[in-house]
């Protein structure tokens, strides 16, 4: 039982930032926005331990990124006055539920473990840091 409630926040995300599902961001789509999405070059780099994935992106923020994996799909969203979607098939060694994404410089990274074992890959959302 909460005796006092203003010391216990109902509400509230531990996320930065606005939260909204990549899918919501692609029904918001308009004809007239279509013309501004923009499909960056994507550098995959193999390691042995995990694969790196590098995106360009200039004049966004680490909290403008929306990356979502399902299965063996990675799909990324970034919004600001361009509008950036990506959707890649990954390998079927990758494992995206420990997956990391980091923005500095410029630059998207995303980093993808590499699994020995068979992986079964759930949907899920990877943060930008």
């Amino acid at each position: 039982m909460i005796r006092n409630a203003r010391y216990y926040p109902v509400s509230g995300s531990i996320y930065p930032g606005i939260y909204q599902p990549l899918r919501a961001i692609e029904r918001e789509l308009t004809n007239e926005e279509e013309a501004r999405v923009v499909n960056p070059p994507v550098n995959i780099t193999e390691q042995p331990d995990h694969y790196t994935i590098e995106i360009s992106a200039p004049n966004f923020e680490k909290g403008d990124f929306f990356i979502m994996t399902d299965r063996c799909s990675l799909s990324i969203a970034a919004r600001k006055t361009n509008k950036i979607k990506v959707v890649l098939d990954l390998p079927a060694d990758a494992d995206t539920d420990f997956g990391t994404a980091e923005y500095k410089n410029g630059m998207l990274y995303i980093y993808l473990y590499r699994s020995t074992c068979p992986v079964q890959n759930r949907k899920s959302q990877i943060i930008v840091y």
